[in-house]
């Protein structure tokens, strides 16, 4: 199962004039309908990071993220259930997602894709990114936010989850610890018109 759909999630809420300025500028941001993602893992034991890639689309309810490489994973969720179909070796297997811990976490991640701002705000505090690391990837592009979770259940798995991008949204890091991180990298994004 793609390993970011699990670390990110829903839990208390808040709001300030500060992030509502954020608010519209991210709702702002042009959505898309399809997009082709790149998602790095990176974890302390392992020499490599684990790299997968493929296709998300989005709909108006949820999203299928149809990984192809390095064997093929869907994971398609329609804004109630989760179903995984994992195809390797030409075995497949299907199943339902039925953990409510699991899709609270793919909600928000929806919601991050969506660009639903104050559905995120229930969940984080959002800042602009300050840019501590002049080498982050999130320097390239001309807008990035910070999202905290406010949740310390949450807290103790993410430490912050960065969004980037343009136009559209570009890139999520999602920082588990200094050293253990997930890296997603949007691109060829086409809206549905």
């Amino acid at each position: 199962m793609c390993f970011w759909l699990l670390m990110l999630g829903i839990f208390l809420s808040g709001c300030s004039a500060e992030a509502s300025e954020l608010g519209r500028q991210f709702e702002a941001l042009e959505s898309f309908a399809t997009a082709q993602f790149r998602q790095e893992r990176h974890v302390a034991a392992l020499s490599r990071p684990l790299v997968s890639s493929g296709i998300i689309e989005l709909t108006a309810e949820g999203f299928i993220w149809k990984q192809s490489e390095p064997f093929e994973v869907w994971l398609t969720y329609d804004g109630v259930s989760i179903v995984e179909k994992t195809v390797i070796r030409g075995q497949q297997s299907l199943r339902t997602v039925h953990d409510p811990v699991t899709a609270n976490l793919t909600r928000t991640m929806f919601q991050v894709l969506k660009g639903s701002f104050s559905d995120l705000e229930a969940a984080f505090v959002i800042q602009t990114e300050d840019h501590r690391e002049p080498e982050s990837q999130e320097q390239q592009y001309r807008w990035s936010y910070q999202l905290e979770p406010r949740d310390a259940r949450v807290n103790s798995v993410i430490s912050r989850i960065v969004l980037y991008g343009d136009d559209h949204l570009s890139g999520i890091r999602i920082e588990e610890s200094h050293v253990n991180y997930t890296e997603i990298t949007l691109t060829d994004q086409r809206t549905g018109k």
